[in-house]
């Protein structure tokens, strides 16, 4: 045998019918978690959520935002590196949110056997958590705009599956709410 199934080849309308089902669940689970996200977003820029003022352990907070993305890191045969300490203080929810998007696309953007590297610190003055990976990384023209709602840098440099999203924006969004602030470089 060739290692293709019959469906691989497309001789049997069955099998085709299975496999458009496939794309078209796939394509409404992304349409249903845009949906959301644009609701979430909504909802932080009408004021109408608030942040709660508890202490998080920046460990259990790193460990909540990759809950999701440790099988498609472990796919891709990525590293991650930990230097956590200490804690900050906000809602935990809404910041496991907001990493886990920033996480999500360094994952997405690194490449297979890539390396991600977490850091969070805590001093009198302010906290600080600095993500960074050895992706493609990002083009100076697309800087200003990386946190605007579905701004798409250069296709050439983007996903194959869109690469746009309200994820990034989502994360700043929250981050202003904490009265923080994320920045690239």
């Amino acid at each position: 045998k060739s290692g293709q199934s019959e469906c691989d080849k497309g001789t049997d309308d069955r099998c085709r019918q299975k496999e458009q089902l496939k794309e078209l669940t796939r394509l409404l689970s992304r349409v249903e978690w845009l949906i959301e996200a644009l609701l979430k977003l909504a909802r932080l820029d009408a004021g109408t959520v608030v942040m709660k003022q508890e202490t998080v352990a920046w460990e259990h907070l790193i460990e909540k935002a990759m809950q999701p993305l440790a099988i498609p890191i472990e796919l891709k045969e990525q590293t991650i590196h930990y230097n956590i300490q200490g804690s900050f203080n906000g809602d935990f929810s809404w910041t496991a949110e907001a990493v886990g998007n920033i996480l999500k696309n360094c994952m997405e953007h690194t490449p297979a056997e890539g390396t991600i590297w977490i850091t969070a610190l805590e001093n009198p003055l302010y906290t600080e958590l600095e993500i960074r990976d050895n992706g493609i990384g990002i083009a100076p023209e697309d800087l200003p705009h990386l946190f605007e709602r579905f701004y798409r840098t250069d296709k050439s440099r983007a996903r194959t599956d869109g690469g746009y999203g309200p994820g990034l924006a989502i994360a700043q969004t929250i981050a202003k709410n904490h009265r923080g602030k994320i920045t690239v470089v």
